[in-house]
């Protein structure tokens, strides 16, 4: 009896002790792999905010941030809390995550406005957190996502400074390195250097020379040079991909881009011209030809940022303008005070004219008519007043003189505060032009690799598509750019723009095959989406058993658009040439009919094939066809009646050609395009 008592204890103890190891194991790994990671955040200040009408609202936080709210942003009494985030992962091109706050209002996250910021790292310099000769980048965290995000920010590495604005407010973090230092397929641009300290800043002769070639008759190369060259030197692009410039060409987005190149080369050029001239850096010879430059500007573009542009210039123009004679002494003192006292009714001061230059300039491209106009109205208007109607006429002129020397000085300081705002239209203009610059090299590419047999109907044939190695043949980091097809035969494949660039422009895709490798070239549509497409070879060479398909094929279709209750009728038309080149036309008409609706539908079909397969064992040729599909539709019901147009650009259908002259629709499920026709 005690040895089979002394045995059970043991028992239930290792049971025990296996039962907890098994549950301190199973949360360990709920923690470390499943489980959401909770990032931690410590409250560094909460600063009262209160609302204003007035003027822009400043909220510092020591040296290291600082927050501008536009004014009418707050519209009630807030509470502003800033946090320090920690337990937070790095971006995937990182280890080094410098620093990352949490901004949070009290009563709203979200303004109609955006809100700048501006973060100090002259600190973490100080300390040695990073190395100031490496790149710095600012991101956003995407905590619903637990991502990290991308944020149009601006690095000054002079000041020590990360400028950015955003209308909504969340975690921000900046962090050494760059996308470069760790690359792979989906690498995306972030922060860019300060357009003022790069160093292919144009200087006002080469500002002048690109202004000069503004036409109407081509585009401007000068300009779109210049963007491109200070955009690859604001994000690091130069010393990374280094053909930068020609690879770009022939890439679905390079007329797009080409376009915001060349309009903020010259709106770059625009900048430096007038802030030039008005700081007295270049010679009062060129005013008439700047100003004839920026007028004939406005009127080609129109651009809110090319109207705002020339204000530096009627800065000039009126610095060294006089406004008439030196007024004459006036013996009729009474008359003085007489316009005085009627110029009281129509009192404008410096805020004013200020808003009304900056005004004058969102809607106009003619200012200084304007501002002319507005300034003698103002200047005579006493004399349309009672009390200065009496004032003789031959001492109109004099007077105006008089008082238009006085209007000059309030005019030259409401010139000044002018420039500030519409310098900072100006510039977020210009910033918005590289954002979207950087948000086409960030968008996502697309190659759809697809793999078909010969002969569709075979089941052993078509598991044979599936597993398949493939992958896209680039220079490096081939693991990155590989895979195997799926239960369909297919493998897609993403990367950024940035990705396929910096990769080296892969044009191929490789597959292989019992010991074969078959290659397809890669080429992009409008959307970005490369289709590439594997036929898999027989085992046995074919036979000359091959026959001519060239010719021309009439016949008509029907389509019931996968529903019973649609049906569409029409005439088709296929044409292969003796390249094995097909093109397939088709239009049709019909309709739906349901219970509380109907349509009626007028359809047309534009496909293109090549590379024709003969299929030994069947004796026929198959062709893939790929292109458009539009449909008009009349949507009819009691109460209206609406007509859409609808056009898919990825349609794709395969046809099979049989010796006697007859085509069909691949696959007898089909129930669009559904046809046999012959030649």
């Amino acid at each position: 009896m005690s040895k089979i008592f002394s045995k059970k204890p043991t028992k239930i103890s290792l049971i025990v002790i296996l039962f907890i190891g098994f549950v301190i194991g199973g949360y360990f790994l709920y923690i470390n792999f499943f489980a959401k990671k909770k990032i931690n955040k410590e409250l560094l200040i909460s600063i009262p905010i209160f609302p204003s009408d007035t003027a822009e609202t400043i909220i510092n936080y020591g040296e290291k941030v600082q927050l501008k709210i536009p004014i009418g942003q707050i519209k009630k009494i807030d509470t502003l809390n800033i946090y320090k985030v920690t337990n937070i992962d790095p971006p995937d091109f990182t280890n080094k995550l410098i620093r990352t706050y949490d901004f949070s209002f009290k009563q709203v996250n979200k303004f109609n406005k955006d809100i700048e910021i501006k973060i100090s790292f002259k600190d973490d310099v100080k300390n040695e957190r990073f190395e100031i000769n490496k790149e710095i980048n600012l991101l956003h965290y995407n905590e619903e996502k637990e991502i990290w995000e991308s944020v149009d920010s601006e690095i000054d590495k002079e000041n020590f400074t990360i400028y950015f604005s955003i209308n909504h407010f969340s975690c921000f973090g900046y962090c050494e390195g760059g996308p470069f230092d760790k690359p792979h397929p989906m690498m995306q641009l972030y922060s860019r250097k300060s357009l003022e300290l790069i160093n292919s800043k144009p200087d006002i002769t080469k500002s002048t020379k690109i202004l000069e070639s503004q036409t109407d008759f081509s585009n401007n190369t000068l300009a779109e040079a210049l963007g491109t060259e200070m955009f690859e030197e604001a994000f690091n692009i130069t010393a990374n991909i280094t053909t930068f410039s020609q690879d770009i060409v022939g890439l679905p987005f390079f007329k797009s881009f080409n376009q915001l190149a060349g309009k903020f080369g010259l709106l770059f050029s625009l900048k430096q011209f007038t802030s030039e001239m008005y700081e007295g850096k270049e010679e009062t010879a060129k005013l008439n030809l700047a100003k004839n430059l920026i007028l004939y500007s406005l009127g080609k573009l129109g651009s809110q940022a090319l109207k705002t542009a020339n204000i530096g210039i009627f800065f000039i123009d009126y610095a060294l303008t006089k406004f008439g004679t030196k007024g004459m002494e006036i013996r009729e003192k009474k008359y003085q005070q007489m316009y005085d006292d009627s110029q009281k009714w129509n009192q404008k001061d410096k805020a004013y004219w200020t808003k009304f230059i900056v005004d004058a300039v969102s809607t106009s491209n003619d200012l200084k008519t304007l501002l002319d106009e507005e300034m003698n109205n103002y200047l005579y208007f006493p004399f349309s007043h009672p009390t200065g109607s009496t004032i003789p006429e031959n001492l109109h002129e004099t007077l105006v003189s008089k008082e238009r020397e006085k209007l000059l000085i309030i005019l030259h300081e409401a010139l000044k505060d002018a420039s500030k705002e519409i310098e900072e239209k100006q510039k977020k203009d210009i910033m918005k032009n590289v954002a979207d610059m950087k948000e086409l090299l960030n968008r996502r590419a697309q190659v759809r690799v697809s793999v078909t047999v010969s002969n569709h109907e075979d089941e052993s044939l078509r598991k044979e598509t599936i597993g398949l190695p493939v992958k896209i043949i680039v220079n490096k980091n081939q693991e990155f750019w590989q895979g195997k097809t799926n239960e369909a035969g297919q493998w897609w494949f993403n990367c950024t723009w940035l990705g396929y660039l910096y990769y080296g422009k892969p044009t191929v895709a490789e597959l292989e095959y019992k010991g074969q490798k078959l290659k397809q070239n890669i080429e992009f549509d409008n959307w970005g989406v490369a289709k590439v497409e594997f036929i898999l070879p027989e085992d046995t060479k074919i036979e000359a058993t091959e026959f001519n398909i060239s010719g021309t094929y009439k016949g008509e279709y029907t389509s019931n658009l996968n529903a019973e209750e649609c049906m569409i009728k029409g005439k088709i038309e296929i044409q292969i040439d003796a390249l094995g080149n097909a093109s397939l036309t088709a239009s049709g008409t019909g309709g739906c009919n349901y219970p509380t609706w109907s349509s009626k539908i007028t359809q047309t079909w534009k496909l293109n094939g090549k590379n024709p397969h003969y299929d030994k064992k069947n004796d026929r040729y198959h062709i893939s066809l790929y292109g458009n599909e539009t449909q008009q539709v009349t949507y009819i019901n009691e109460y209206e009646t609406t007509t859409k147009t609808h056009s898919w650009d990825d349609r794709n259908h395969g046809i099979v050609i049989y010796r006697d002259g007859t085509i069909k629709q691949h696959g007898e499920k089909v129930t669009y395009l559904k046809f046999q026709i012959r030649k």
